[in-house]
């Protein structure tokens, strides 16, 4: 079982080994940009701007992307070989806590059956050393009185003198027939010992048999149930090894949901990129035109205007000013056209590229807005000029 599971252990890493080198992926490398683009447009180029947002697109390397993308796969390939090894490691956990405590029981009980038969196999042989003692004993006993019997026997025998009896020899004989009496009781007493004796070891014999057969039946027991716990694993291993298929799957279908979102946010970049340089190229031709002198002295002379009419206006009465909304100045005439020439070219924009208002640009405001001044800025500068 343990060589199996750590096949599968082996095979899981090799599936989940990353192929790629990883030393191509490099999460710091800088864009390498053309000096063309360091060097900006200005006035007088004459390249378009379609012309000049296409000439730096194309100056960015063809590997960015590639390793953009190969970065992400290999932290999504990261994250997911973390999180199965976790997943595999809880099911192995609680596999081996489950069946540590039922191999446990099952090794208890056996130990203890184990140890009461061999308990009860020690006392039977005790038994049986000690019957086979006595039996030993009385053998002997037998053939000590059976030699002696056989002695006078043979004595009675070969006798051929007739010796006179005398008291002493009559009373020798009442004696000996009291003590062959006695000897024969004896004897039957011992053959009915011997004879239980024997049905004991028999029984004994028999016990020990049944002992042992028991014995083989708590064994082949035992074996099956190791066997139904084998299997038992093996559907654990199997149910593991589909939970892990379908992590996997469920890993490949999450990468590939992942790559197309990649995909759409590479897109929108790119967009918001090509806006940001059309944006930035639109903001230096304003300012070479902004620093164009014919158009600098055209803006004084509003100016000195706007500052004439000013000081007009203050000069007059208190009575006079609720009606001071109704005379017409130059400078909202000058206000409305400006309006309405930005409000042009916003439109003009927005119809070739996209709106600025749009939410996926990531261009700062900050840079679109011009510095406000106020009166006494324009007057000292009126004052130099």
């Amino acid at each position: 079982m343990s060589s199996s599971s750590d096949d599968a252990a082996i095979d899981a890493d090799e599936f989940w080994e990353d192929s790629q080198d990883e030393s191509s992926i490099r999460a710091d490398s800088p864009i390498k940009i053309s000096t063309d683009y360091r060097r900006g447009a200005t006035i007088r180029t004459n390249i378009s701007p379609s012309k000049f947002i296409f000439k730096q697109l194309t100056s960015i390397p063809e590997d960015f992307f590639k390793q953009r993308m190969e970065m992400s796969i290999h932290k999504l390939r990261k994250e997911n070989d973390e999180q199965i090894k976790s997943v595999k490691l809880v099911v192995r956990n609680k596999t081996r806590k489950e069946l540590k405590s039922a191999v446990d029981e099952i090794r208890a009980q056996f130990e203890k059956e184990v140890f009461l038969i061999k308990q009860e196999h020690d006392k039977m042989k005790e038994e049986i050393s000690k019957k086979n003692k006595e039996i030993m004993l009385i053998a002997e006993y037998m053939i000590d009185q059976e030699t002696m019997i056989t002695q006078n026997r043979l004595q009675t025998l070969f006798k051929v003198e007739e010796v006179d009896k005398t008291a002493e020899i009559f009373a020798e004989e009442k004696q000996l027939k009291k003590d062959l009496g006695v000897l024969k009781v004896q004897i039957d007493a011992m053959k009915e010992a011997i004879k239980d004796y024997t049905n004991d070891t028999v029984q004994s014999a028999s016990k020990v048999k049944e002992l042992d057969q028991e014995i083989a039946f708590i064994l082949s027991r035992n074996r099956q149930e190791l066997k139904e716990l084998e299997v038992y694993l093996e559907g654990r291993v199997t149910k593991a090894m589909e939970e892990r298929d379908k992590i996997r799957e469920e890993f490949e279908t999450y990468k590939k949901s992942g790559w197309k979102e990649l995909e759409d946010k590479e897109v929108s970049c790119r967009r918001q990129r090509d806006i940001i340089i059309a944006l930035q190229s639109e903001l230096k031709k304003a300012k070479s035109i902004l620093n164009n002198p014919r158009l600098k002295l055209r803006v004084h002379e509003k100016l000195k205007d706007y500052l004439d009419e000013y000081e007009r206006e203050s000069n007059e009465s208190p009575a006079t000013l609720p009606n001071r909304t109704a005379i017409p100045s130059r400078r909202s005439k000058t206000v409305e056209k400006r309006n309405t020439f930005t409000s042009k070219t916003n439109y003009d924009y927005s119809a070739k590229h996209g709106s600025f208002n749009d939410n996926s640009t990531d261009f700062p405001k900050s840079q679109l807005k011009k510095p406000m001044t106020n009166d006494n800025t324009h007057r000292s500068r009126l004052s130099e000029s």
